[in-house]
């Protein structure tokens, strides 16, 4: 097992990128996060305009590098495919290769999306079938990086439950659409959700155990997005104003066709590594005390 000192994220100003961090720091390791703007304390790195040693000078073989600086919003690669390809595979792969030639030891992180949806409990050995060009770029990077360093450890996961608000975070998105006008929830989307403290202290766990390859990391079973609506609508202060009608995954008019059941099977990492995940239902109901007490507390002073 390599005692990795210094764990530098690059994006890591992202929802999984700042768990990274806070965990990193956590385990006592000295901390470099990125961004492309450089601001509120992280480093400058821009991956289309610069090598990562013109960030980080020093990247030797005892560095844990995370690499995250990718489009990870489905829709704005669709929109702009060519301008992101650039970035989630071209630039993503040139840094994973420059790593390698200083031996420092890679982590790279992959989506459930790379599934075509069809069935869902993918395991790691089943072959990417990708239906978005988002996952498609996932996939090409996956293999480009693995053909050329057998070390490096891809972790693919799921949708997340983030700690903090205003981050990409599915529960947070759909507390917000059950409080829109007419919401709709899809009843054939199966899903993976995990809450985002298991899967950054999961890798890491992976990591001290010197894993390498591609491993899934998620907490199953899987969840429906109804279930989830439903969670959602008993933990709420607003709960008995919050109804929904159900639809299909598609149709809900995205740019391009979702997967509707492209969940991850993890019990091969879970067994491997001893994985251990919290209370999922606890983890929603937290994450929606978070969200709703801002209003509890305004309420509290107009009272």
């Amino acid at each position: 097992m390599t005692d990795h000192r210094r764990c530098i994220v690059l994006g890591g100003s992202g929802t999984i990128g700042m768990q990274v961090g806070l965990e990193a720091a956590r385990r006592g390791m000295q901390v470099i996060a990125t961004s492309r703007s450089g601001n509120n304390g992280y480093w400058r790195f821009d991956a289309l305009l610069q090598s990562v040693f013109d960030s980080i000078p020093d990247v030797n073989e005892s560095d844990l590098i995370f690499v995250l600086c990718a489009e990870t919003n489905p829709n704005s690669v669709h929109e702009n495919a060519e301008a992101i390809k650039k970035l989630n595979v071209e630039a993503t792969v040139s840094i994973c290769r420059a790593l390698h030639r200083r031996r420092s030891k890679i982590v790279f992180l992959s989506t459930e999306f790379v599934f075509d949806g069809a069935s869902g409990g993918y395991r790691e050995n089943d072959p990417p079938s990708p239906t978005t060009i988002y996952g498609q770029f996932k996939v090409e990077a996956e293999r480009q990086i693995l053909a050329e360093n057998s070390d490096v450890l891809i972790v693919r996961t799921g949708a997340v439950i983030s700690p903090r608000a205003g981050e990409n975070c599915l529960v947070e998105k759909t507390w917000e659409t059950l409080r829109g006008n007419h919401p709709r929830i899809a009843k054939d989307n199966l899903l993976t959700l995990t809450p985002l403290e298991d899967v950054a202290a999961s890798i890491f766990t992976l990591q001290e155990m010197d894993a390498r390859g591609l491993w899934h990391i998620v907490n199953n079973p899987p969840i429906w997005r109804t279930e989830l609506a439903d969670w959602i609508i008993e933990a709420s202060r607003y709960g008995a104003d919050m109804q929904y009608e159900t639809c299909r995954l598609n149709d809900i008019p995205y740019p391009e066709a979702r997967p509707p059941k492209s969940w991850l099977d993890g019990r091969a990492a879970s067994n491997r590594f001893g994985l251990r995940f919290g209370n999922l239902k606890e983890a929603v109901g937290a994450k929606i005390r978070l969200l709703e007490e801002p209003d509890a507390r305004i309420e509290n002073s107009v009272t």
